[in-house]
């Protein structure tokens, strides 16, 4: 088997499933299931939109194909969050006698059923992506609205400053308005 982990940072990292706690249970599901672990790769800090910027993935895959050995992630989620990069990425592992098996899910793709139903949870990661971007979107665009700050403070947009009294919020600038 071959091991892969994916984290994307979070304002609560502590209440997500680290790298190690994921490749943890990789372990274990390798283990129970008698497969021995050849190898590990991770990605930290990597959003799961797109798998070609996530040099782990890749390295995960490459092992996986040229072993012939079955890919195991956590989750479908922590593999690709993109119909057409998971539906590709098991399309690779299986023109090279590899599998994957995602422990959440309890999916497979070795048989006919388990590569219906990954790609079916495959569409329905994709659309959670897509609401959580359409949610931080509306709430970021709110908080906007109301003044709140949605950059660092030392990064204001030109014609705004940060208000003395609120850090966290933003008020105009008219002086730099007035020097354009």
């Amino acid at each position: 088997a071959v091991l892969y982990a994916r984290f994307s940072p979070r304002p609560n990292a502590e209440e997500c499933d680290s790298v190690e706690k994921q490749l943890e249970r990789c372990r274990a599901y390798s283990l129970g299931h008698g497969y021995t672990v050849v190898a590990e790769h991770h990605d930290k800090d990597l959003a799961g939109a797109r798998a070609d910027n996530r040099p782990g993935l890749q390295s995960a895959i490459a092992a996986a194909c040229k072993r012939k050995a079955v890919l195991v992630v956590y989750s479908l989620s922590r593999l690709a969050r993109c119909t057409r990069d998971a539906i590709d990425l098991a399309a690779s592992l299986s023109a090279a006698g590899a599998d994957l098996a995602v422990i959440q899910e309890n999916v497979n793709t070795r048989s006919p059923m388990g590569r219906f139903v990954f790609i079916l949870f495959s569409a329905l990661a994709e659309v959670e992506r897509e609401q959580v971007a359409e949610r931080t979107s509306v709430a970021m665009l709110r908080h906007q609205a109301k003044g709140r700050r949605m950059t660092r403070p030392d990064r204001c947009p030109y014609g705004w400053r940060t208000d003395p009294s609120d850090p966290d919020r933003l008020v105009e600038d008219a002086e730099a308005i007035a020097q354009a």
